[in-house]
């Protein structure tokens, strides 16, 4: 195995408050800003891309086409990889052992989340679509108590009561385009969501493997994730996928069907590098906050762009009141983190659902220690 811990210093992720000169003010908003615009930008594009490609264009096959995504983006992340080992920064490798049992499980649990994300686009409208989703927050707070890395309190009860009443609400059909199916699915993918980014926040968070990188990372993870969804796209899409108009039609049609599942690959592979990059460079906490004002975007370009995208009073009043839910998470997760550790290692923190004050605890017992 290489040595591990090289990307810390090396080519890899730099972390505020690191070693060097102090980054200023100024210049740490800038980036901050730039990694958010661009997470943006690929993460509304690919939601508006799979709702095209699925919906209108009519390619139903949501599960053959991430497998697609994966493959390619594992081989773009191979691909970087060796780009950044030319220029002198090592490349961590995970032993067979370790990516079975640490790395795999939440390559399967993301696959599960956007391979039911993608399915459940065929039939709901986006901000239905938008709305569940957003409900992931609560999902990973609830495993991240059963794996003990957050202690329950009754603020963050109150948050999830309040997501669910929103939702609640939302669900009313006056004017959203419902449809149980398609729901279902949604809150499905919302649940596995959840579960996928604790186990991943215990991915980066395991000093042996040395997954500090998002490209790192992007490559461990996505043979797990295509792996896992290509017997599901066999048994449930391959004989029908065959016979599809796209690939049975005009040679046109073929290519352009082609050629749009790529375009899709590389938003897939883009989506994820910045959304890890983003988290890296700032913190867990950023990416939340930044999440809320991501949805209302998408949830507003939805309502203007797509005919079946129309919001009730009663429909904006539950996606208000669940916005608001999920930005008091936010805030008491922030809070809580600023008052254990400072602002400087809240810049560090990913996904916030490690234990802050054990940390502490084994870093005085540290210095104990050496006292003695």
């Amino acid at each position: 195995m290489s040595r591990v811990a090289a990307p810390r210093s090396g080519g890899g992720v730099d972390r505020a408050g690191a070693q060097g000169r102090p980054e200023s003010l100024t210049a740490a908003a800038a980036r901050i800003i730039v990694l958010v615009l661009l997470w943006y930008t690929f993460s509304i594009g690919i939601t508006f891309y799979n709702k095209w490609l699925f919906k209108i264009h009519g390619f139903h096959f949501p599960l053959s086409t991430t497998v697609v995504h994966m493959l390619t983006t594992f081989g773009m992340a191979h691909v970087v990889r060796l780009y950044r080992e030319y220029h002198g920064s090592p490349r961590p490798i995970v032993s067979r052992r370790d990516w079975m049992f640490r790395v795999a499980p939440a390559g399967i649990a993301g696959a599960l989340d956007i391979g039911l994300s993608n399915m459940s686009l065929i039939w709901v409208s986006l901000p239905l679509y938008t709305m569940c989703k957003s409900t992931l927050v609560v999902w990973l707070l609830l495993f991240a108590f059963c794996l003990r890395l957050e202690q329950p309190s009754v603020p963050l009860f109150g948050v999830i009561l309040t997501i669910c009443g929103g939702l609640m609400l939302f669900e009313a059909k006056e004017e959203v385009s419902f449809h149980s199916k398609g729901f279902i699915l949604v809150m499905l993918a919302a649940v596995t969501g959840g579960l996928r980014w604790v186990l991943t926040q215990l991915v980066l968070h395991k000093e042996g493997l040395g997954l500090t990188h998002p490209v790192d990372t992007v490559f461990y993870v996505a043979p797990a994730m295509a792996l896992t969804l290509f017997p599901f796209a066999l048994a449930l899409e391959a004989r029908e996928l065959v016979a599809a108009k796209q690939f049975d039609g005009t040679f046109k049609l073929l290519m352009v069907t082609i050629g749009t599942v790529l375009f899709g690959a590389v938003l897939a592979f883009c989506l994820t590098f910045s959304e890890f990059l983003l988290v890296s460079k700032t913190s867990g906490v950023t990416l939340s906050v930044a999440g809320i004002f991501k949805e209302l975007c998408t949830i507003a370009l939805s309502v203007m762009i797509l005919p079946d995208s129309h919001l009730s009073k009663l429909n904006v009043a539950g996606l208000s009141l669940s916005l608001v839910g999920i930005a008091g998470y936010n805030y008491i997760k922030y809070t809580k983190a600023k008052d254990s550790t400072g602002y400087e290692r809240v810049q560090g923190e990913e996904m916030e659902l490690h234990d802050l004050s054990n940390k502490r605890l084994s870093k005085l017992d540290m210095i104990d220690e050496e006292d003695l």
